[in-house]
């Protein structure tokens, strides 16, 4: 059965993200943490299983980069990605305000979806 509810999500990552890269990922967002330690434990189990997909940053709109991951679970499922628990990721962020973030090494955390919080952080 497909997980409905954010929390029901939440908990399907929490289960099920040994076994795969983009769950692993969703798993740090979810667990928040500083962007340069989740973009290291992301590549330190890239490492472990292979492969070479978040290697780079990237640019927000474009998949299989770090923040191209990020900006992907926004669009597709909605994902509210909190920065610094003051404001929000969207897809307008630009290039400059995500350096800015990796620069600063900024908090992020993933606290919901869109329809159960209204985007608010």
């Amino acid at each position: 059965m497909k997980p409905t509810t954010f929390y029901e999500r939440a908990e399907y990552i929490r289960i099920n993200s040994d076994r795969y890269l983009t769950r692993y990922f969703d798993r740090m967002l979810l667990e928040g943490g500083k962007v340069q330690n989740i973009y290291r434990k992301v590549n330190k189990r890239q490492d472990e299983i292979g492969g070479d997909r978040y290697r780079k940053y990237g640019r927000f709109k474009k998949d299989r980069t770090f923040w191209g991951h990020i900006g992907v679970r926004i669009k597709m499922e909605g994902f509210v990605i909190c920065v610094n628990k003051r404001s929000v990721l969207d897809l307008n962020t630009t290039q400059e305000e995500l350096e800015n973030i990796l620069k600063e090494n900024a908090y992020i955390k993933l606290i919901g979806v869109y329809d159960d919080l209204m985007g608010k952080c």
